[in-house]
């Protein structure tokens, strides 16, 4: 085992996690079927909701599983990864139903409830929005008694990834055989290996893919610091606060984000240099990963310069011509959120509040009015041609999220009031408020009407 590896973990070991608890949350049994909630605050059904959403996470754990694992059908497995080319990258989430890994879109999100709800992309765009969620809402994961949980799930995740950035201009990108990838449906002790392990480097460049690893180390950063965004209407961040964590993901995010500016191959997207890992899932642009890496750092270090590049970003990429969907892949409908944030914070940065929300309100005003750019189906689902035939509920709960937490923000009564409405009719929608009276599941296409 080489010295370098035990190095990098060290700062993740020495900040302890928090306890888990004992006898450990367990989703309800499904054969008991949908039960009347009873109220109160908080309410116990909810609760229960967002403990079974985290649960979901370790359900997708690869690596040596610890002794509090909660899925009795999950094994260890591939606990050699990458030791092959000289990295541990055992641990870390399975993408979806397959066995890859995949840094730039790796795992599904669960849907509605940990907010941000797109779906691929746990190492980077997940991490990165279950940290803005929970620094926005940490009040929820501690009264629903889920932090610890919180802290669990995020740092199987982010332990993976400070692994899978062994230096400053390194970044493991994609493990799979691309022959392998979604033809094994074996089980988890079983899985082809060695597999090949894909990285960008200084040389071979992935804009994207490192500016959105920057992101979510700088998120989590702000999240594990209990550096919020000053916002009266939001809760404080969840009670996981552990600085020496916050400083190690926060060096990770800086490194990343200087690779993604300053690679001597250039500025690409990571398919350019990782075709295996572009064949799965293509970036179609770096330009919002590079504003929404620079925007996370820079509340993180308190930069206005930073700050000054995400916008500068935003002009230069165009990114206004590509407000659609808030996904893995396009993270532009949450830049005005957060800029609208940042500016609220810190008006000493530079910007302007009022543009930026008023850049916020012409998109969720053109989603509340079903005037585009996506459209509402039967029952009222939004839905968008294009990215929602894939996945039917991540865009419109996505949507709702981004709604939910702009709302305070709103110029006016009425606007705060549609749009937290319009939120919490997604949400309903994909809890059984429908004409079909059916929760649904993630990938199910609705009718159209």
């Amino acid at each position: 085992m080489r010295v370098s590896y035990l190095l990098s973990l060290l700062p993740a070991l020495v900040a302890a996690q928090l306890p888990l608890p004992n006898p450990p949350f367990l989703p309800p049994d499904i054969a008991s079927g949908a039960q009347t909630s009873s109220g109160g605050f908080p309410n116990p059904k909810w609760s229960s909701l967002l403990g079974t959403l985290l649960y979901f996470y370790d359900e997708q754990r690869s690596g040596t599983l610890p002794s509090t694992n909660r899925v009795p059908w999950r094994n260890d497995s591939l606990i050699l990864e990458g030791r092959d080319v000289g990295i541990d990258l055992s641990g870390g989430f399975y993408d979806a139903g397959d066995f890859s890994k995949d840094t730039f879109p790796l795992v599904r999100t669960i849907p509605f409830t940990i907010p941000s709800n797109a779906q691929r992309k746990m190492q980077s765009f997940a991490l990165m929005s279950i940290c803005w969620g929970a620094t926005d809402f940490g009040q929820g994961y501690d009264l629903a008694n889920q932090t610890a949980y919180l802290d669990d799930t995020l740092r199987w995740g982010l332990d993976w990834l400070i692994k899978a950035h062994p230096n400053d201009t390194t970044l493991v990108v994609f493990i799979a055989s691309a022959d392998e990838q979604n033809t094994y449906w074996g089980g988890d002790r079983s899985i082809p290996s060695p597999r090949p392990v894909y990285t960008i480097t200084n040389a071979n460049p992935g804009t994207d893919a490192a500016a959105g690893a920057a992101a979510a180390f700088a998120a989590c950063s702000n999240l594990y610091a209990g550096r919020g965004f000053s916002n009266s209407s939001y809760s404080a961040p969840a009670s996981l606060r552990n600085d020496s964590y916050a400083n190690t993901l926060l060096t990770h995010g800086q490194q990343l984000y200087s690779l993604a500016v300053n690679a001597t191959g250039g500025r690409k997207t990571y398919q350019t240099s990782v075709p295996q890992a572009g064949a799965a899932y293509a970036s179609s642009g770096y330009g919002d990963e590079l504003a929404v890496a620079a925007l996370f750092l820079s509340w993180a270090t308190g930069s206005a310069t930073l700050y000054q590049e995400a916008e500068a970003y935003y002009t230069r990429y165009k990114l206004a011509d590509s407000n659609r969907v808030f996904n893995w892949d396009s993270k532009t409908p949450g830049l005005a959120v957060l800029f609208s944030q940042i500016n609220q914070g810190s008006p000493s940065f530079g910007g302007n509040f009022s543009t930026w929300r008023d850049t916020a309100e012409d998109f969720f005003d053109g989603i509340v009015n079903n005037k585009g750019p996506g459209y509402l189906l039967q029952d009222s689902l939004l839905f968008y041609d294009g990215d929602s035939d894939d996945a039917s509920l991540n865009p419109a709960l996505n949507a709702a999220m981004l709604l939910r937490r702009f709302a305070p923000m709103a110029s006016s009564v009425d606007k705060r009031v549609a749009y937290t409405d319009f939120a919490k009719s997604q949400v309903d929608y994909v809890l059984g408020k429908n004409s079909m009276n059916g929760m649904f599941p993630l990938y199910r296409f609705p009718p159209r009407g």
